[in-house]
């Protein structure tokens, strides 16, 4: 199974382009699993999960969601391990890469039309 494809990819960096942090993001050498889940760490955005696996081996069974473990300990949901595992900003396979949560796109639309000076516009289509 191969890792990544193009479309995840893009997609993953594109959301870096647009101030997203990784799902497991850290100071060097910390545990993303010990610091806290506020807008201050991790991936600054605390309706995405902390999760400290970089790695796709975290996500093998994203096929059958009831088979991934979270990589930190404590009470996870099935809906946790989804969002955390099935992030674009993941290390995750690129099957299992399939969404952002609310608050990563709501950074991405403040990050495009405050710094990017993108200016959203509704066309009607004929």
């Amino acid at each position: 199974m191969q890792p990544t494809l193009p479309y995840t990819t893009l997609t993953h960096e594109v959301g870096h382009w647009l101030g997203l942090y990784h799902t497991f993001e850290a100071p060097a050498g910390k545990d993303p699993c010990l610091e806290p889940n506020d807008p201050t760490h991790g991936d600054r955005l605390v309706d995405t999960p902390r999760w400290s696996d970089k790695g796709p081996e975290s996500s093998r069974d994203c096929y059958d969601w009831t088979q991934v473990k979270p990589a930190c300990s404590g009470k996870y949901s099935l809906a946790d391990i989804k969002k955390s595992v099935g992030n674009f900003l993941s290390y995750s396979y690129f099957a299992c890469r399939k969404s952002f949560t609310t608050g990563q796109l709501n950074k991405m639309y403040q990050t495009a039309t405050l710094i990017r000076k993108f200016k959203p516009t509704c066309a009607k289509l004929s």
